[in-house]
């Protein structure tokens, strides 16, 4: 099948968001790249490398590279080696030939497609892949994947909205991405629900010799728009630049590569990008990466506030993917008041304050052309940026098609091929011909025919044979025609699976269907069932076996968690397809660890790439011990590692990850100061030994961590003498420390201290041992170096107990305990600094609560964990909306008794995860919501 360019149209809905965006996912790096730290997702379909070989038209190097033939296209620059969408190498799933791209539908359910593309580079190494696809919808999105030679997979990147996309693969020199024949494969795949076309793929080759960096990109300016902030800055001219990397923080950072410093997921092609989704001031540097891996140096850091606007919404129409050199192509633009085109793609907006919204692009050059059009509202502070590639050709492709007779039948099978081809500029005698019958994308030797010898099948299975035709330009067009062997003739069976729910309450049944499975010849003759995602079906011992056969089948889980559920269908011949689902049991996954040890209720909680850890100490032996969950759930918990002896965790929320490993201020019981200790791995397997980091304080208490300005501080009381301090590493990775800061030093300051960033600035709240109200106090700069006059928030007689501070809708809030009376409370801030408050609510007063209170905001509501002694259980209290003005009745975590003292919080994957004291048996219990 396939699609006629010139009635091929795109419905691009292009938001603001899909411009930058700051949203880290979990996953894998990007391909090869030094430095690109930023997480991908994982697609879900599992491709294996593909078996390369050389093609008829091939010749090999003395190497045994392949050679490279001539390319008529460009995208990135003129020694970008350019393949059109069309040109693939193999594809599964719905991909058509629209014009010169290729179309992907992914649009069932449980559908996936995809394309490969073979680029050959003989002894060089991909430094820079690049992406053109139009996107068909505002909610498509897609993988691609380089193959990793070295390491024997493919990796990874996505999922990306963005239809323009540069990725670096090679950076420094190491890895290998082609096959022994000096070919890199790239794939390009959307999962279900999502549709785009493919304008073409580049690779531009690693280059060695060049070590000498780029110039820095100059004239950067930031516009505060709705929602987010526009970039522009002028490009850098040279040749070799691959693009230019966005780097982005909350905080003033002068190191674009230090931890809490993000980047935006591939590199920039044009000079203007928006970031999205943003609602606090944000600090923001622009650097260059060419072709050998050489980064510049950033620009300057620049900061804005976004404005608090809903953000702009554009809407961008193209009647044509492709075309001939000057045919006119067509731009609707729709969503905003006013327009700015740039209609070549050369990133200058030649045409402004257009309200027409209807221009023709630029098609007087041949190769990508990428035009683009900024929309805003009329008071400009409502903007986005689309755009749409176009490839522009000089020469008419070939037209291939294929018909085989017969088309299906028992092995073994005797089929003869016929293909006929056309071209507009030659003749048949012109045109060169090739045959890959078993659909590998390895065309057969000496098939340069229109009617190859009859071709024998002899195993069983669908074979997508293939037609290819080459003009003396060197385009190419393929035709398919699949082959299917067997009795059945059916292929394979399609597994299809639904669940009643796909969220529910524990003990609540869930009925599963696999009776929409569907197989073409025989039908589907047995059903079996996964239960536990190992991916073996109808295990012995655990009640899968005994379901085989029933399409229909009935769950219920007992624990809150996530459930994989997967079915696999046989058909007549054999054959198996398979299908999943994921059920979410509702509630809190309570996990005892089950500590050999009597810990105290003094425990340190961190997310260390993705599982739980813990810090405590032993209340007989005063070891300081570390452990991390053997799972992302926590329910599986190895031995603790001992980190020091005669030493103490003093904060619920002194740990901290610094240079992407684990890391705890504390105290000892006979050498006085604060100390800190750091792993030597990312997941604390090993590591280093502790060092005083302020040896002039007395015992410290409440100590409290986190990343200011790109480096580790902590703040905590000095008990010996009366202080409240503070310290801030000198760089990232914490080597050394500056010199501590005594934040305040009246009324014995410091008890229950909690930091956060309160409007680009470290803050503390805290408790006043004289007295014993409640205080506030904020830096005036960005490392906390300096610090201004403490604010006291009450003065309600011994209050003040368990601060916890966060920042909520803009504005410094704390959660405390009223200890007359055992009341949690909850006051917020009037000003962004803190410098006025309001008046402090009651958020749990019918109970002796607020114990260990510990507050997280947790998709934009604040959550406040307390311990309750009236009930001796595990507390939450959740505020009514975002600013915490009202509050629900306290909800009962864990109802055991006597448990749920020194709760401490973290998210964990998305979901909220705390650990707590458990009194009666002297443990530690983690406990996850889903």
């Amino acid at each position: 099948m396939r699609l006629p360019g010139s009635l091929a149209i795109l419905a691009l809905l292009i938001f603001i968001s899909a411009c930058g965006g700051t949203a880290d996912r979990a996953g894998v790096q990007l391909a090869g790249a030094a430095g690109f730290d930023v997480e991908q997702e994982l697609p879900d379909a599992k491709l294996a490398l593909p078996a390369d070989g050389v093609q008829p038209w091939e010749a090999l190097d003395g190497q045994g590279h392949v050679l490279p033939s001539g390319r008529g296209s460009s995208s990135i620059t003129a020694n970008t080696i350019f393949t059109p969408g069309v040109e693939l190498f193999l594809s599964a799933g719905d991909a058509v030939p629209n014009g010169e791209a290729l179309r992907l539908n992914a649009t069932s359910t449980n559908d996936i497609a995809y394309a490969i593309y073979r680029i050959s580079l003989q002894d060089q190494q991909p430094g820079i892949v690049s992406i053109d696809a139009n996107l068909l919808g505002p909610k498509s999105r897609y993988y691609v994947g380089v193959s990793n030679y070295g390491g024997v997979r493919w990796e990874w990147n996505g999922p990306f909205s963005d239809g323009r996309i540069r990725l670096p693969v090679l950076t420094d020199g190491n890895g290998n991405y082609t096959s022994e024949f000096g070919n890199t494969f790239v794939t390009v795949l959307a999962e279900a629900g999502n549709s785009l076309d493919i304008v073409g793929v580049g690779v531009n080759q690693y280059d060695p010799a060049d070590a000498i960096k780029p110039s820095s990109p100059s004239g950067l300016a930031l516009t505060p728009v709705n929602g987010g902030i526009e970039l522009a800055w002028n490009p850098v001219p040279a040749n070799d630049i691959a693009g230019y990397i966005v780097y982005h923080s909350g905080q003033p950072f002068s190191n674009p590569h230090a931890a809490g410093v993000k980047r935006v997921r591939q590199l920039e092609g044009a000079p203007r990008h928006i970031l999205s989704g943003l609602s606090a001031r944000t600090y923001i540097a622009v650097s260059a990466l060419d072709f050998g891996g050489n980064e510049s140096d950033p620009t300057a850091v620049l900061n804005a506030l976004p404005l608090a606007g809903s953000p702009g919404q554009l809407m961008l129409a193209t009647d044509m993917v492709s075309g001939k050199l000057n045919q006119a192509a067509g731009l609707v633009a729709s969503g905003a008041d006013l327009y700015d085109w740039d209609l070549d793609g050369d990133g200058v907006f030649e045409l402004t304050d257009d309200a027409s919204g209807s221009q023709q692009a630029y098609t007087g050059a041949s190769g990508v052309i990428r035009p683009a059009v900024r929309g805003r509202d009329a008071l400009g502070e409502a903007v986005a940026l689309g755009s749409v590639s176009l490839l522009i050709i000089g020469n008419n492709r070939p037209v291939a098609s294929a018909v085989a007779d017969p088309q299906s039948g028992p092995a073994p099978l005797s089929v003869q091929f016929t293909g006929t081809a056309e071209d507009l500029e030659d003749d048949l005698s012109a045109l060169e011909f090739a045959w890959d019958f078993n659909g590998d994308g390895i065309y057969e030797d000496n098939t340069d025919l229109l009617q190859p010898p009859a071709t024998d099948y002899i195993v069983d299975g669908t074979w997508n044979a293939k037609f290819r035709v080459t003009d003396s330009e060197g385009a190419w067009d393929v035709d398919s025609v699949a082959i299917s062997v067997g009795e059945g003739l059916g292929g394979w069976p399609t597994a299809a699976l639904s669940a009643s729910s796909m969220r529910v309450e524990k003990n609540v049944p869930v009925s599963f269907d696999a009776s929409a499975s569907t197989d073409a010849g025989g039908g589907i003759t047995n059903y079996e069932w996964d239960l536990d995602g190992d991916g073996i079906f109808s295990e012995a011992g655990n009640g899968e076996a005994a379901l085989e056969g029933q399409p229909l089948i009935s769950l219920w889980w007992s624990e809150p968690g996530s459930y994989p559920v997967g079915v696999r269908v046989t058909d007549a011949d054999g054959h198996t397809g398979t299908a999943g689902l994921e059920v979410a049991v509702t509630g809190w996954r309570i996990t005892a660890l089950e500590l050999p040890v009597e810990p105290v209720n003094d425990i340190v909680l961190l997310d260390v790439h993705g599982s739980p850890a813990l810090f405590y100490y032993d209340n007989d032996t005063d070891d300081l011990l570390y452990v991390r969950a053997s799972n992302p759930q926590g329910s599986q918990w190895p031995a603790s590692t001992l980190l020091s002896i005669n030493s103490y965790t003093r904060g619920k929320r002194s740990a901290l990850m610094v240079d992407g490993r684990p890391a705890l201020g504390f105290s000892g019981t006979g050498a006085p100061g604060l100390k800190f200790i750091h792993a030597s791995d990312e997941t604390g397997g090993s590591w280093g030994s502790p060092t005083t980091i302020d040896p002039t304080s007395g015992s410290t208490f409440y100590v409290d961590a986190l990343q200011v300005a790109g480096n580790p501080a902590f703040a905590y009381r000095d008990s010996a003498n009366a202080k409240l301090r503070y310290i801030r590493a000198a760089d990232a990775t914490a080597s050394s420390w500056d010199t501590p800061v005594d934040v305040d030093t009246q009324d014995i300051p410091g008890n229950f201290c909690s930091m956060a960033i309160v409007n680009g600035n470290p803050a503390i709240s805290y408790n006043l041992f004289n007295g014993q109200d409640l205080a506030y106090v904020r830096a005036t700069d960005a490392a906390g170096s300096s610090w201004g006059t403490r604010v006291i928030i009450t003065t309600t007689s011994n209050t003040g107990y368990y601060t916890t501070l966060a920042v909520v809708q803009g504005a410094p809030a704390i959660g405390y305990q009223l200890n007359t009376g055992a009341d949690l409370m909850f006051v917020r801030a009037n000003d962004a600094d803190g410098q006025s408050w309001a008046d402090p609510l009651p958020v749990a007063t019918a109970s002796l609560a607020g114990y260990s209170a510990n507050m997280l905001i947790h998709n934009g509501i604040p959550h406040i964990f307390h311990h309750d002694n009236t009930t001796a259980g595990m507390m939450l209290s959740v505020a009514d909306g975002p600013l915490g003005t009202g509050w629900a009745e306290p909800f009962l975590v864990d109802g055991d008794p006597d448990v749920g003292d020194g709760v401490c919080v973290i998210h964990l994957g998305g979901r909220l995860a705390i650990a707590y004291y458990d009194n009666p048996n002297s443990d530690i219990r983690f406990a996850i919501q889903y």
